[in-house]
């Protein structure tokens, strides 16, 4: 219910009115009335007022002082003056500061209660335009993180990166800093509820907002972390990160019963690089598919193969706005895409025979498909370039070679990048061992966490990394006691011990015998 002051000095005319104004708003308006504007002020401190009905001229604080103090207190306040004097001056002042009315107080008391009215009707007009306000604004909040998704996957699908329509969607990193990318991966075995697998990720976002800024988002079954550094937190590193992944790996074992591989980008990247990397993350977990379970990785330029690329990418992008134009019936759209797709094709760089077959193949497979959903199939000369339609058996045969053919390849590259990488961590360690060969480094080189590279060696070779570091030192130690004259001392720093005495306790653990007695006993 809107609250109503009357004043006027003049307490008889004060009193009529209100006696006025309570028998025609009875039950709708608050009533309150004054006779001064002291008085009147205090009022509409202590007693949110949202129609003033005030006289002009009066003794001290008159009506336009009042109008002043009303619209500081509550903008939104209709305000009518009344007057005995048709003041030319006043009247411009009502008009200019969005006054309701002006009345002379010779006129009727219905024409106060007509502008009365039409006060009512502003007020309710606001309320409906707040409310309006609010609930667009609520609206508004509610479909940010949806289009936020919706954003991102389209990026990450190949779509151009507008640095202005994630500002726009108020998305809470910022698109001119670089950032890391993370990307999880269920391992096979496991499986989780879509329900459950928002709780997973929800879960580990608030893991990372701990310390960073984040955004995640599912891409089919993946999830994709984009980290930030906060503004008070900028020593973010890729070994923070590291360090989280291996928490973030056993908190999913505890808390969701499932096993989760992870790829960390190499380095930080622009908001533009997004696609290409996030191809490259996938391509890095695909590549050591098969390896083992919960995976800790970080990504590297030899995982990304020679199709990821960024005119690749935008052409599968036309590609899909091609199909979507197509399914929709939308001739325009489709022969603006098609001619971008010509454009690009003719001043991208060469591509290979499968690219352009996949091309060509995605184009036909639209037409026809949508052809087979609409029933006009029959009605449009689809050329069979493929076998007879009555010798379904080929297809049979083709996609049962080109199927085998796929998956022993992949194999294959799995395990091909799996010997690579040992390979190459045996060999820094044989041409390093009295250099750095701590985790963390030999981490480093094999790009992956320290945590999952220790128990991967394990795994793959039945020994430790411990166990297989102190062997080749061992094994060269002895060589250097019995082929050369160095002392021990100067084979104990050649090895990488910092004492003498350490050295001569782990010779011993292998030996039997301290260094001295093996090389006395083998040189006889």
């Amino acid at each position: 219910m809107y609250r109503l002051l009357m004043v006027d000095d003049e307490r008889m005319i004060a009193d009529l009115l209100y006696e006025y104004l309570q028998l025609k708003l009875e039950g709708e308006l608050e009533l309150y009335k004054s006779y001064s504007g002291r008085d009147a002020i205090e009022i509409m401190e202590n007693i949110p007022i949202d129609i003033l009905v005030t006289d002009i001229t009066m003794p001290g604080i008159n009506g336009l002082m009042l109008h002043k103090r009303a619209k500081e207190l509550n903008p939104r306040c209709s305000v009518i003056f009344i007057s005995g004097y048709n003041d030319f001056g006043n009247i411009q002042y009502a008009l200019r500061n969005e006054s309701v009315d002006f009345i002379l107080k010779s006129e009727s008391n219905d024409v106060i209660y007509n502008s009365i009215c039409k006060a009512i009707a502003t007020l309710d007009q606001f309320f409906i335009d707040e409310q309006m306000q609010v609930l667009t604004r609520q609206q508004w909040e509610l479909s940010i993180p949806i289009l936020q998704e919706r954003l991102m996957l389209s990026v990450l699908d190949g779509e151009v990166f507008n640095p202005f329509a994630f500002t726009e969607i108020e998305f809470p990193l910022s698109v001119t800093d670089k950032l890391l990318l993370m990307m999880g991966r269920i391992d096979e075995g496991y499986s989780l509820t879509k329900t459950a697998l928002y709780q997973l990720k929800g879960t580990v976002d608030e893991f990372i907002r701990q310390e960073n800024q984040v955004f995640s988002v599912i891409h089919h079954d993946d999830i994709l972390w984009l980290v930030q550094p906060c503004a008070n937190n900028a020593t973010l590193t890729k070994s923070n990160i590291m360090s989280a992944m291996g928490t973030i790996h056993d908190l999913c074992l505890k808390s969701f019963n499932i096993s989760m591989s992870m790829v960390l980008s190499e380095d930080y990247i622009a908001f533009e690089e997004m696609s290409v990397t996030w191809i490259g993350l996938r391509q890095t977990i695909k590549n050591l598919r098969g390896l083992s379970s919960g995976m800790l990785l970080i990504e590297y330029d030899n995982n990304k193969p020679p199709g990821v690329k960024a005119d690749w990418l935008h052409i599968r992008n036309i590609l899909r706005q091609i199909n979507l134009s197509i399914e929709r019936l939308q001739q325009e759209k489709y022969e603006k895409y098609y001619a971008e797709l010509m454009y690009t094709l003719r001043n991208a760089p060469q591509h290979s025979y499968s690219e352009k077959m996949e091309i060509v193949l995605r184009i036909y497979m639209a037409f026809l498909s949508h052809s087979n959903n609409n029933g006009i199939n029959q009605e449009i000369q689809f050329e069979d370039y493929f076998a007879d339609e009555n010798h379904w058996e080929l297809y049979d045969t083709l996609f049962a070679k080109i199927a085998e053919d796929f998956f022993t390849k992949q194999s294959q590259t799995s395990f091909k990048n799996t010997n690579q990488i040992l390979g190459r961590l045996k060999h820094y360690i044989h041409d390093n061992l009295c250099g750095d060969t701590s985790l963390n480094k030999l981490a480093e080189i094999a790009h992956f966490s320290p945590t999952y590279l220790s128990r991967l060696f394990k795994q793959l070779t039945n020994v430790s990394l411990t166990e297989y570091i102190g062997r080749l030192k061992y094994e060269k130690a002895a060589q250097l006691l019995v082929d050369t004259n160095m002392k021990i001392i100067q084979i104990s720093t050649e090895l990488g011990f910092e004492t003498q005495s350490y050295f001569s306790r782990f010779f011993k653990k292998y030996a039997g015998v301290g260094p001295q007695e093996y090389r006395d006993s083998m040189k006889g």
